[in-house]
């Protein structure tokens, strides 16, 4: 019923939006300026639940801000797809992010994923996507940090309530822990889609409650 130990770590991981990607993508095309990722920088350098500066130490240690500041040059090299007259397609840099993220290229991803935590359509997400990167890192309390603010989007996947469970265990916050993974148990619930967040918020649950 409950999945292994490694299979968790399929479940801490950025969503897989390829099969969700919208028909007509010309009207998603977005423009950056150097001033607009400046902004997005700002927009997760300053969480308002991030007391200790953490999300900082994060973005610096994978060369984030150095990467915001150059602009976007060294993303145009990697990903020409990506870059149109229209504009950048914001689902391609997204689909960029999830497999970085697979190859174990945190720092390409969590680039991916800061540029796109200030588009509306794919806030929520890319926190996400954030907080798996951190958590992938161990950096546990930064991963809540994100996980917490991809939740005041009020549409966050149950992935992030799993997510943000699992990083406030490891962080010590059994409170905290219990809560998000009774939520995104929840919230997973009846969708088959969602069975692997489900079992493993159950599992993290179970074993909390054998330790007690």
């Amino acid at each position: 019923m409950f999945h292994k130990v490694e299979d968790i770590k399929a479940m801490l991981s950025p969503l897989d939006l390829s099969s969700v990607r919208p028909v007509d993508e010309t009207g998603h095309m977005i423009t950056f300026s150097k001033s607009d990722l400046c902004e997005s920088f700002k927009a997760i350098a300053h969480i308002e639940a991030d007391e200790q500066g953490l999300v900082s130490v994060f973005a610096e240690k994978n060369g984030v801000g150095a990467a915001i500041h150059t602009g976007l040059q060294g993303l145009e090299e990697k990903l020409p797809e990506a870059f149109g007259e229209a504009g950048i397609d914001p689902w391609i840099i997204y689909d960029f992010g999830v497999r970085s993220f697979g190859n174990g290229q945190i720092a390409d991803a969590a680039y991916a994923f800061t540029i796109l935590s200030s588009n509306p359509e794919l806030r929520s997400v890319s926190l996400l996507g954030l907080a798996a990167c951190a958590c992938h890192q161990e950096e546990y309390e930064t991963a809540l940090v994100f996980a917490k603010e991809s939740i005041t989007c009020h549409d966050a996947h149950p992935r992030t309530y799993l997510i943000a469970g699992y990083s406030a265990l490891r962080s010590g916050d059994k409170k905290m822990a219990k809560r998000q993974l009774a939520l995104a148990a929840r919230l997973a619930r009846g969708d088959a889609r969602l069975r692997g967040e489900q079992r493993c918020a159950q599992r993290e649950l179970l074993l909390m409650q054998l330790a007690s």
